[in-house]
């Protein structure tokens, strides 16, 4: 389409949200008024508990006082300067209180703005400093299938996920693959001790068949990852990291993350988060339990899953007509929970929903998020079974 047409598509108007580019099935999603907490309203004053955080970016909860603070404190000072012309302050106490908090192994912290710039950048680390150690040939980053590292390109070619790999495979370089630990869905024959064996086998039979001498690193999904000196030096020596955002390292930006750790400690947040996460898996546990759908819940501290299931005993996935999870996002939504949903490779290894709270989630907060958890299950298995699925 040229810029002088216009979309044949009716509901296509001009200037429309990112939501435009995304593929819909005609609910309209509510609009954002404000949140506070684990708390969040629409504009027609409708009031969602996040089940989600964010997802999963909102740990000290919506609207922090100290985070808000720390942000009008930044912003009334300087909001932008590039990195190349000036160090700022927030950047360099982020930098220092990240590493005395990562502990031993690691030294340096590239401050970016996400996850998919935080991959982009180990990529491009690990081969600059195999370049500056002259070993040039090393190129090939070995991932897990299925895996999920980003929506970058570089980010694209490490993840194990057929259906990007299908769509992208012309503008980027495909790499590697070796299957994924799954303790839920374990094949036939083996327990999860040797299947996990059998993986980590089958990734030194890959690095053997592919070339020790050209492979440079292989990418798990870890809880985190900072850099060593030994890495950061010999980049540094060999003319210095070619690589970089307009926003990395942003004093706006690193004033606002320095407050999440402050009052994460201050508050004892990690505290409450082991103490209120083992209620909340208990409870979810029953909801687990009484439900014909929920084959699993899993995860560490707060950060968990639901799998959701055609049954329980075979573990069998809902047919796509379903539209499981998102029919679930939906009437969450409806009954006033935020949920962040996923398949797995298009739900060829699970579909599932994440229940992450902000680590502030108090017990009665728990309860309710329960209650509206166990609402939105069971009105999706009356639908599906209504519909003959189960």
């Amino acid at each position: 389409m040229t810029r002088h047409e216009t979309s044949t598509n009716p509901k296509q108007k001009r200037g429309g949200p990112i939501q435009v580019f995304c593929s819909g099935d005609g609910h309209p999603l509510p609009e954002i008024d404000r949140a506070e907490g684990v708390y969040m309203w629409d504009t027609d004053r409708k009031r969602y508990l996040d089940g989600s955080s964010g997802p999963v970016i909102c740990n000290p909860g919506h609207s922090n006082a100290r985070v808000l603070k720390a942000m009008a404190d930044q912003a009334a000072k300087v909001c932008f300067a590039s990195r190349a012309v000036f160090e700022n302050a927030p950047n360099r106490r982020l930098a220092e209180k990240f590493v005395a908090l990562a502990g031993p192994g690691f030294d340096q912290a590239f401050i970016v703005s996400g996850g998919s710039e935080a991959t982009e950048a180990a990529i491009t680390l690990a081969h600059q400093y195999a370049v500056s150690k002259g070993e040039a040939g090393r190129w090939k980053v070995l991932a897990r299938n299925p895996s999920y590292h980003g929506a970058t390109l570089g980010a694209v070619s490490i993840t194990g996920d057929p259906q990007s790999e299908a769509v992208f495979e012309a503008v980027t370089r495909i790499m590697p693959k070796v299957p994924a630990p799954f303790g839920y869905r374990l094949p036939e024959g083996v327990n999860a001790e040797t299947h996990a064996m059998a993986c980590a086998n089958a990734l030194e039979d890959i690095i053997r068949s592919e070339g020790p001498e050209i492979v440079l690193a292989f990418i798990m999904e870890p809880v985190g990852g900072l850099a060593t000196n030994s890495i950061v030096a010999p980049v540094v020596a060999a003319g210095g990291f070619l690589h970089g955002h307009t926003y990395s390292a942003n004093p706006l930006s690193c004033a606002v993350a320095e407050a999440v750790p402050d009052e994460i400690i201050d508050r004892d947040l990690m505290l409450n988060a082991t103490e209120i996460s083992a209620y909340l898996r208990a409870q979810l546990g029953e909801v687990a339990a009484a439900s014909h759908i929920v084959g699993d819940i899993r995860g560490k501290g707060l950060l968990m899953a639901a799998e959701i299931v055609a049954d329980k005993t075979t573990k069998a996935i809902l047919p796509a007509r379903h539209r499981a999870v998102y029919r679930l996002r939906d009437i969450g939504i409806e009954k006033g929970l935020l949920l962040y949903t996923g398949k797995t490779v298009g739900g060829a290894f699970g579909k599932w929903v994440m229940i992450s709270p902000p680590l502030t989630l108090a017990r009665a907060e728990a309860d309710e998020l329960v209650a509206l958890f166990s609402d939105t299950i069971a009105a999706f298995e009356a639908e599906i079974r209504a519909q003959g699925a189960i």
